[in-house]
């Protein structure tokens, strides 16, 4: 969970300094695409890690899952 706050919280300043990037030097604003890609992938990271750490668990209650 906490990397999926790391990655939003990262792309949002990233998206801030992108935007003003934009405004004050529009020439650079290629280079300040890098850090929103690296936080999505770091997002996408993150999914793929809990997915694969769920996936290993048991159920120790399997009467959650039941049709009642």
């Amino acid at each position: 969970m906490s990397i999926g706050l790391g990655a939003a919280y990262g792309t949002a300043k990233s998206g801030v300094g992108l935007s003003a990037m934009g405004v004050l030097r529009p020439d650079l604003v290629l280079k300040c695409i890098v850090p929103v890609v690296m936080a999505g992938i770091l997002g996408i990271y993150g999914v793929v890690v809990s997915v694969l750490l769920s996936g290993g668990r048991k159920c120790h209650h399997p009467w959650m899952f039941q049709d009642l």
